[in-house]
C-alpha cells in the first residue's frame, strides 16, 4: 500500500503505466565508464562545501547540492543561500556558489563569490526564486529549482514546467524555464529546444514516480495486492525511492535498480535508466 496515493484512482494506474515510454536495452551498462562514475557521495560533498564558505558562514549557507556535469566531469552546485530573513534585508545579494567535484575527492571545492545572486530560495517578497516564477507562469506546476552551470560558469535556475494528466497525478514535462538569479530574466523552452549544456530536465522525484508506475502497475491496482504478475520495485534508501545519476556515454541518467515486491527476496532483478534531458 505504501505506493498507492490516494490522489490516483484505481481504474488509473495502468494510464500512469503508459505514461512511461520504455524499451528494453542491454548495452546501458556497456556505455557507463568506469572512469566517470561517481566517486563522491552527497554527504561527503555536503561537509567539503561547509568548510569552505569560512567567515560568509554567518551571512550564508549552501543550499541542496545538485549533480551535473560541468566540462565532461560531474560535479555537485549548489547556491549560497541567505542564513536567515535579517541577512536577506542586510545584503539582499548572494556572492555565489559552490561546485564540489564529484568524481575525485580529493578535489578541492571551487567557492564562487564574485556574483551578485539576487533570486533565491532563501530571498523575500518578489525576489523569492519560486515566487517570481510562479507569477509569470502560473499554468505550471514548477518543479525541481535546480541552480546549474553553463559552460562558461554562469549560474542558472532551471525548473521543470509539468502539468497533470490522470487526475492530480501522472505529471508530465512540458518545458523548461531558465532564471538568471542575478537579474531574474527568464525564458521557456520545450523540451526539443532545451540548451545542450543543461542536464536536469527530469526532475529526480518524478523520475522515481515514473519507475514506481513502470514495475508496479503493468497489470493495475490490484495486481500490486494479490497475485503481483509481472511485478517488480525500484530500490529504496531508508524507505524512499532512490534515483542516482550517473554518466551513459555522453548522457546523464538517473539509474536505479528493480527488486520483487517480496518481503522474502529483496535480489535485484533488472535496472533502469532514465534519461535526465529526455525522459
Amino acid at each position: 500500500l505504501w505506493m498507492f496515493s490516494p490522489y490516483i484512482p484505481l481504474t488509473q494506474t495502468e494510464q500512469l503505466n503508459g505514461l512511461v515510454h520504455a524499451e528494453t536495452r542491454s548495452d546501458i551498462i556497456s556505455s557507463i565508464d568506469p572512469q566517470k562514475i561517481r566517486q563522491v557521495p552527497l554527504e561527503f560533498a555536503e561537509w567539503k562545501a561547509d568548510k569552505v564558505i569560512g567567515e560568509l558562514g554567518n551571512r550564508y549557507y549552501v543550499s541542496y547540492l545538485n549533480i551535473q556535469v560541468l566540462k565532461d566531469r560531474l560535479v555537485w552546485v549548489a547556491p549560497l543561500e541567505f542564513s536567515n530573513i535579517w541577512k536577506w534585508l542586510q545584503f539582499r545579494t548572494s556572492p555565489g556558489y559552490v561546485v564540489v567535484d564529484g568524481e575525485n575527492p580529493q578535489q578541492e571545492v571551487q567557492k564562487v563569490t564574485t556574483r551578485s545572486l539576487r533570486y533565491l530560495e532563501s530571498a523575500y517578497f518578489q525576489n523569492n526564486i519560486y515566487r517570481h516564477v510562479y507569477q509569470e507562469f502560473p499554468q505550471y506546476r514548477l518543479r525541481e529549482f535546480s541552480l546549474e552551470i553553463d559552460e562558461e560558469g554562469n549560474p542558472w535556475w532551471t525548473i521543470s514546467a509539468v502539468v497533470p494528466t490522470v487526475w492530480s497525478s501522472g505529471e508530465q514535462i512540458r518545458g523548461l524555464i531558465l532564471v538568471n538569479p542575478e537579474t531574474g530574466a527568464m525564458q521557456f523552452f520545450t523540451l526539443d529546444a532545451v540548451p545542450a549544456w543543461v542536464d536536469r530536465v527530469i526532475p529526480e522525484t518524478i523520475a522515481e514516480d515514473y519507475n514506481v508506475w513502470f514495475g508496479a502497475y503493468q497489470h493495475g491496482y490490484f495486481n500490486t495486492l494479490f497475485t503481483q504478475k509481472d511485478m517488480h520495485l525500484p530500490t529504496t534508501k531508508f524507505g524512499e525511492v532512490d534515483v542516482f545519476a550517473v554518466r551513459s556515454g555522453s548522457d546523464l541518467v538517473w539509474f536505479t535498480g528493480h527488486t520483487s515486491p517480496s518481503n522474502a527476496d529483496q535480489s535485484m532483478v533488472g535496472y533502469s535508466t532514465m534519461n535526465t534531458r529526455t525522459g
